[in-house]
């Protein structure tokens, strides 16, 4: 048993310390007389002090002291400071260090000492006794201390009819509240009526009254944590009680002049049991997997408890989930095994209570144990694949199993289910799976599904669901190399295709009067063709165009000009001019006009390649070779065209690039 904080004591400082100065009265116990008491923040003052009375019919105040009251100069019986060694300690300190330079400790005590002894506060000349009182009438009193030659109000007490002696009421609003092994206790503050209050207490176990406080409890408003003043929740903490025994308490207020009032009425609190027994020991479960059944054992120090009443059992699908007790009526005290059905495969937390009889419950440690699932699920079924640019989208129907976790995707290139390769590293839940492919891949994959429930068992494969992924690319542009004309027209010829699934070649010419005429459709593995329908002196531009066997076109070739005449072409008409300018990285090449040419084409080659054409039809005579790389030897040749085809051409002009 103590004193809810040792702060709460200390409170009372700062009443003294921030409060204003304050008057207190009440009638003496030995009648017909009044009892005067001020206090200041110093608890007393180092200066004189005069006492005055005013009836209430009256306009003026009597002073009721012959001379002014200064601490010390009431004498304390001999026999009091004999008796009373505190008395003597505190007073020898007062007379050494007076009002102004007391604090902290000695200053509680000077204060406590004052509400114990009217002689100590007499001799503080905190307390004056008016023996000139008048039965019935009502009264005021003034307190004053003098300064400097003049007097400065201390305080003016309450209206007091003189009369008998009436104790101080007893502590109103009490308050219980039982934490843990201990009750707390509160009361209605009034600070103003009592400083402290007395509390008595007896039980079930022994019926006596007895004190548990040595000192009246103080109480004054602390600060909180935001800097706001209030009172404690709880002014006393009667701790160390013992549970299952019923407590009585009983409060008095202690006024300012030591006057204790009577009783409070009885305030009974119950401390019921609210310790847990000791857990079970040693527990352990073990699952039977086929009967989808649990058996929980457990040990149980029956010797070291003494009100027992049996045993729970609890159940939970996750550890710091929601427990549900398993067990409909108590167990015996004397079980100490637990059978019990699960709803199915899974893994549970248990654990297992004693109950004593106060119903309070001692929890085991708690257990897990997985009770395993070792049925799989049934294969998919429904299998579906539809291809699309780039993805193949697989479909079925779903699982009706409960403890379905999901489904796992294979592809595979021929039908062989064990060789399937797994796209999905985790189970899906929905019944569909997008395969995202090359857009040029030409394979026939087959899918297959299989289903996983929660304990990882895996159904069969699926029947496959097999497709093709739809050819969306276009194959590569034909290039042609040449166009020369031959006894009866003029030859084409390009490079061989480099798609594998190329099906076809078509061949297109334009002339002046004819655009973009379909000439012929050859296979994909031809490389010339020589048209022979050709207008003598026409010139023809021809281009290719690629298809693949998905019905994929290409963009057009490059376009290659030609005509045909019978004369003989004339040659070496042209001086090609090559030049090298190492400073600005290029080739520069310039030539001779033909006088009836309509426009030149300019050809390149590198060692051991063919020529091709580094220009299309132009006007100019000169040009200059940016594309170059040193080290490198390059070969050129300029022909010139007219309305019948090629009218000239230079020899061969090389030049080394370093």
């Amino acid at each position: 048993m103590k004193i809810f904080s040792i702060t709460y004591v200390l409170t009372l400082v700062s009443l003294i310390t921030t409060a204003q100065d304050k008057i207190v009265v009440t009638n003496s116990k030995e009648g017909d007389r009044i009892e005067v008491k001020y206090y200041c923040t110093t608890v007393f003052h180092d200066t004189d002090v005069n006492y005055y009375r005013r009836a209430l019919d009256e306009t003026e105040w009597t002073r009721l002291n012959n001379k002014p009251v200064h601490w010390g100069n009431y004498k304390i019986p001999g026999e009091i400071v004999e008796q009373d060694k505190q008395t003597h300690m505190l007073t020898t300190v007062i007379d050494s260090l007076g009002a102004t330079n007391m604090e902290g400790l000695l200053q509680l005590m000077v204060l406590m000492k004052s509400f114990e002894s009217a002689h100590f506060s007499k001799y503080l000349g905190i307390q004056f006794t008016d023996t000139t009182t008048s039965h019935g009438t009502t009264y005021k009193y003034r307190v004053t201390k003098v300064l400097d030659g003049h007097e400065e109000t201390v305080g003016i007490s309450e209206a007091i009819k003189a009369g008998r002696y009436l104790p101080p009421s007893p502590p109103a609003g009490v308050i219980t509240k039982i934490q843990k092994r201990n009750i707390g206790i509160s009361w209605q503050p009034e600070t103003m009526r009592y400083y402290g209050v007395n509390i008595y207490r007896n039980s079930t176990e022994d019926t006596n009254w007895k004190k548990i406080v040595k000192k009246p409890v103080m109480i004054s408003k602390v600060s909180n944590e935001s800097g706001e003043k209030g009172y404690p929740e709880l002014f006393y903490r009667d701790d160390n009680l013992k549970e299952g025994v019923t407590y009585r308490y009983k409060l008095t207020s202690v006024d300012f002049f030591g006057q204790e009032s009577p009783f409070s009425g009885e305030f009974a609190v119950p401390l019921k049991d609210r310790t847990p027994p000791l857990a079970p020991e040693k527990s352990e479960v073990r699952a039977d997997h086929e009967k989808l059944e649990i058996a929980l054992n457990w040990q149980y120090a029956y010797d070291r408890v003494s009100d027992l009443d049996g045993f729970n059992v609890y159940r939970s699908d996750k550890f710091d989930g929601t427990y549900t007790k398993l067990n409909q009526a108590l167990l015996p005290a004397q079980t100490n095994q637990f059978v019990s059905q699960v709803p199915g495969p899974s893994g549970y937390y248990y654990y297992v209570s004693a109950v004593d009889l106060a119903g309070n419950e001692g929890k085991s440690a708690v257990l897990f144990v997985e009770v395993q699932d070792l049925v799989p699920p049934a294969i998919p079924k429904g299998v579906n694949v539809q291809a699309d640019t780039s993805l193949v989208r697989i479909t079925w129907h779903r699982n009706t199993e409960q403890d379905l976790k999901g489904y796992l995707v294979y592809r595979s290139l021929d039908n062989d289910p064990g060789n399937g390769v797994l796209l999905n590293a985790e189970t899906i839940a929905q019944n569909t799976y997008i395969d995202r492919l090359p857009a040029n891949t030409k394979n026939r994959f087959h899918y297959r599904v299989v289903s996983v429930d929660k304990a990882f068992n895996k159904s069969r494969p699926s029947l496959p669901g097999s497709t093709y992924l739809p050819d969306g690319t276009a194959p590569l542009e034909p290039f042609i190399k040449k166009v020369k004309m031959t006894e009866a027209g003029l030859k084409i010829d390009w490079l061989p295709a480099a798609d594998s699934d190329l099906k076809a070649v078509e061949l297109y010419r334009s002339s002046k009067d004819v655009q973009d005429q379909l000439v012929t459709t050859l296979p994909a593995a031809s490389t010339s063709y020589e048209d022979k329908r050709v207008t003598e002196r026409v010139g023809y531009a021809y281009y290719l165009v690629a298809i693949d066997s998905a019905g994929n076109r290409s963009g057009r070739s490059n376009l290659y000009h030609g005509s045909w005449a019978l004369e003989t072409q004339s040659k070496s008409q042209h001086e090609l001019n090559v030049a090298y300018d190492s400073i600005g990285q290029a080739v520069s090449l310039s030539w001779s006009q033909h006088s009836t040419a309509g426009g030149y084409i300019l050809y390149r080659k590198a060692s051991n390649t063919a020529y091709c054409p580094l220009t299309g039809l132009i006007q100019d005579t000169a040009y200059v070779d940016n594309a170059i790389k040193k080290g490198k030897q390059y070969y050129y040749r300029i022909r010139s065209y007219g309305t019948g085809g090629v009218l000239s051409e230079s020899d061969s002009y090389s030049i080394e690039i370093k």
